[in-house]
């Protein structure tokens, strides 16, 4: 029993050691503090973190109550500015050597002497910056006041200007979007701003409030609420998620405003949000926090803002990577690639978000065709992403069209042209035309343009209006084959030119045919099998340029002179002949398939230049 229960916990120790080498995890988020002794020397550091080369303007704001401080963010995101806090009366020590630091030249002061008085401009002054005051005769015009420096035609966020929550939640994307915020006494849209909304002047108007209320019967106004602060905070950041980089979070109380509004300047010049804690993590930001990829998590102030329990927890709670996925892609041969910047990666919330990645390799050679991987390296990740990527043949070229019809006759437009890569293959693609009527009634060439959007190539049909005759055909047996094929089942019946054009394909093979005279009017024929028979002369054939496959195998050919016009042939059989000078075939560029077995043929070497192309073929030509 004893050797039983030290197996069973050995196994047991390899089962769960097994299973944690088998997860994939991306690394616990960072977390930074960003702290001083006081809310002074907070946002301080604040402004040290995200300005250290330095800032031309800064915003002052009290450091004592928030109203006037709350319209501030979009108006330092404007200037590329920190926000940082005063005394009434005085520059603080901290504050006075951060603007040092910065080698500030201008202030934006918010609010009027009675909250920052003309002591503090006297002190910027004698260090050589100049001071603007932005005031009203109330924390509500005041915040008009800085909406008409920020503008409002992108629009305005419209804030309860008796808390500070809505304010610095909205803040960095309202300075991202360069839209002010409006503080409201009653959470409803001033009406200064209404009149400028109706005359067109002010864009989109969000009203941030827990009143549903607040735009009803308003048009493009939109409302973001939630049942507390808290909860329109994460709803803030959900209306605009797809605006802000969740890789750094800024976290502040919600008790106190002095963090988050320096919080706000930060996170607007990262692009990034600010999520308010209590003593404890609100539920609506813990799911929230838990559906993102956080990389950074910065805490502004000390554990007397945001205690060390709450900072324990925030480090668990971003989402990790459990897998990527694989990258597959192609392009084609000489084309350019570049190796994507970002993969998509699974999360252990179930959502997928797209993680930047560093390709092993800066640079793909697409000069030869074929399937390559390449590998990548995400960061805090420990394993890697493949690239599978395939260099397509290139097209080289389209074959233009040519047919003809009989006068007063009908013509459906082709839906396909053959498009030629460089690897020799051919793909039928479709084509749509620029126009696709014609007059019938007039002999002539009539030439139209296509274009197959696949490709991005043009196409030219060139459509021959031709007067309607009758066909002789001597040759009992191909005329018979020809009747079969047109379904004429009279052998009195004639045949005629309109019916004949209607022919892409015609097999006659077996029919003891001798004589090929007639054919020459099958000019649409795409494939034509003439195998075993009793055929010598081709030269009916040599009009046939549509001709793709073509089987001549088992007659009695000597001369294949009237084949070297057909340059469209991609198959073509001659096996079991009398052939000896292959020559006319060097012209035949788009020979896929050739089959040349059975003849008098001792010199390969004059279609040395198509070998190449040629993937199937009974013979081969050997180097000297």
């Amino acid at each position: 029993m004893l050797k039983f229960k030290r197996e069973l916990g050995t196994f047991i120790f390899i089962f769960v050691f097994m299973a944690a080498l088998a997860v994939k995890a991306y690394a616990a988020a960072d977390i930074e503090r960003l702290m001083g002794s006081s809310r002074y020397e907070t946002a301080v550091a604040a402004s040290q973190k995200g300005w250290e080369k330095g800032s031309q303007y800064v915003v002052l704001a009290t450091g004592e109550d928030f109203p006037d401080a709350l319209s501030a963010a979009p108006l330092a995101k404007k200037h590329n500015a920190p926000i940082l806090l005063t005394g009434k009366d005085s520059l603080n020590s901290e504050t006075l050597q951060e603007i040092q630091r910065l080698k500030a030249k201008s202030a934006y002061i918010i609010g009027g002497t009675g909250v920052i008085s003309v002591q503090v401009e006297s002190q910027l002054k004698q260090l050589g910056v100049s001071p603007t005051r932005i005031a009203g005769m109330d924390r509500f015009e005041t915040s008009n006041k800085v909406a008409e420096r920020v503008g409002y035609k992108n629009g305005i966020f419209v804030v309860t200007g008796y808390d500070f929550q809505d304010a610095v939640s909205i803040a960095p994307i309202a300075a991202k979007k360069a839209m002010p915020i409006v503080l409201s006494p009653d959470g409803f849209i001033p009406e200064t701003f209404k009149d400028l909304a109706s005359k067109g002047r002010v864009g989109q108007i969000y009203v941030i409030s827990g009143n549903t209320a607040v735009t009803e019967g308003l048009l493009n106004v939109t409302a973001i609420t939630g049942y507390s602060a808290y909860a329109r905070n994460i709803n803030i950041l959900k209306n605009f998620s797809d605006e802000i980089d969740f890789n750094k979070l800024y976290i502040a109380t919600g008790k106190d405003y002095p963090d988050a509004l320096a919080a706000s300047a930060l996170a607007a010049i990262n692009n990034s949000a600010v999520v308010l804690v209590n003593d404890y993590i609100p539920s609506e930001a813990t799911a929230f926090i838990g559906s993102k990829l956080v990389s950074n998590l910065y805490i502004l102030g000390g554990e007397g803002a945001v205690s060390s329990y709450v900072e324990s927890q925030l480090k668990s709670l971003p989402a990790k990577i459990v897998s990527v996925n694989d990258v597959n892609a192609s392009v084609v041969e000489k084309g350019k690639y570049e190796f994507p910047k970002t993969v998509t990666a699974i999360l252990s919330s179930g959502d997928t978000h797209e993680v930047p990645v560093t390709w092993k390799l800066t640079s793909v050679d697409t000069s030869k065709m074929g399937n390559y991987v390449y590998e990548g390296i995400i960061d805090g990740y420990d394993d890697e992403v493949n690239l599978y990527l395939e260099i397509r043949p290139a097209v080289t070229s389209v074959e233009n069209i040519t047919a003809e019809v009989v006068l007063s006759d009908t013509y459906e437009f082709p839906k396909t042209a053959t498009v030629k890569f460089s690897d020799n293959s051919i793909e039928e693609a479709a084509v749509t035309w620029t126009s696709n009527t014609v007059s019938m009634n007039k002999l002539g060439n009539y030439s139209f343009k296509g274009t197959v959007e696949e490709y991005n190539k043009t196409v030219t049909l060139t459509l021959k209006v031709v007067e309607d005759l009758l066909i002789d055909i001597p040759d009992s047996d191909l005329r018979a084959a020809v009747k079969s094929a047109l379904g004429i089942k009279k052998s009195s019946g004639k045949i005629y030119k309109k019916d004949v054009l209607k022919l892409t394909t015609l097999k006659a093979d077996r029919k003891d045919i001798w004589d090929l005279t007639g054919l020459q009017h099958f000019s649409n024929l795409r494939s034509l099998d003439l195998g075993e028979n009793y055929i010598e002369d081709l030269t009916p054939l040599q009009s046939l340029v549509n001709l793709r496959t073509l089987r001549l195998d088992n007659n009695e050919i000597e001369n294949i002179t009237p084949l070297s016009k057909l340059t469209k042939l991609d198959y073509l059989n001659l096996s079991d002949n009398y052939i000896e000078n292959i020559s006319p075939l060097k012209s035949l560029t788009n020979l896929t398939s050739l089959y040349l077995d059975d003849n008098y043929i001792d010199d390969y070497t004059p279609i040395k230049s198509i070998f190449p192309n040629l993937k199937k073929k009974d013979f081969d030509i050997y180097a000297d």
